[in-house]
């Protein structure tokens, strides 16, 4: 193997080769994925997971903010690890009143104003969200059992970085038309997978304009 530097003096030879040493371990490969919808086109919003074969290491999961601005949830999905908290800020001049009865996470935020309390999503599967004021709000949390996660853009792409290793995909969106079996797959250096979720877009009610003499706006 050809060495990463050049003869020199033998401290800088052993600086220069710990690093090479510490680049190459913390190299990580990649899962790059497309997702598209039964008619081929590109599926946004789509959360992708990678299930590894052998128990993951511990990764700390980091506090995640679902803002509510122009009375709309923001974003409309988000992928969470098993044991974050989220919190909903309020950016409006109005009162939400923030809710879940999904049976991977049950809660209520009742009305208040700019700050909420920290909500801690503990066990993993979708979440649907609302408000109890707004009823055209909507959004989705995908709370992941793995920390090896991502959510596609509006081109249906998501990349992921992971060990190399044997995983088991899996995929999920709100408006799918059913649950797709776990797809296996071994990750060395980058793998490009393509999926097709069918999904079935419902007609959401359409955002009233704004009345400040109406309670809520």
């Amino acid at each position: 193997m050809a060495p990463c530097f050049r003869a020199g003096a033998a401290l800088a030879r052993a600086g220069v080769l710990a690093a090479c040493l510490l680049g190459g371990a913390a190299r990580a490969d990649t899962l790059a994925v497309k997702v598209s919808d039964q008619g081929n086109r590109p599926l946004a919003d789509a959360v992708v997971m990678a299930i590894p074969a052998r128990p993951a290491p511990p990764v700390r999961p980091r506090k995640v903010a679902i803002e509510q601005k122009d009375r709309e949830f923001l974003p409309f999905v988000t992928a969470v690890q098993v044991g974050t908290s989220v919190t909903f800020p309020n950016r409006d001049p109005l009162l939400h009143h923030v809710y879940s009865f999904s049976p991977a996470k049950v809660f209520e935020i009742k009305l208040y104003a700019n700050t909420s309390p920290d909500v801690l999503f503990d066990k993993p599967g979708p979440v649907a969200l609302g408000c109890n004021i707004h009823d055209w709000m909507e959004a989705h949390i995908y709370v992941a059992p793995t920390p090896y996660f991502g959510k596609t853009d509006a081109q249906g792409a998501t990349r992921i970085s992971l060990p190399a290793g044997a995983y088991t995909l899996e995929i999920w969106h709100p408006y799918q038309n059913a649950a797709l079996p776990g797809i296996p797959a071994r990750v060395a250096g980058t793998l490009n997978q393509a999926l097709q979720l069918p999904v079935s877009v419902p007609q959401r009610r359409i955002k009233p304009p704004l009345d400040p003499s109406q309670y809520g706006g």
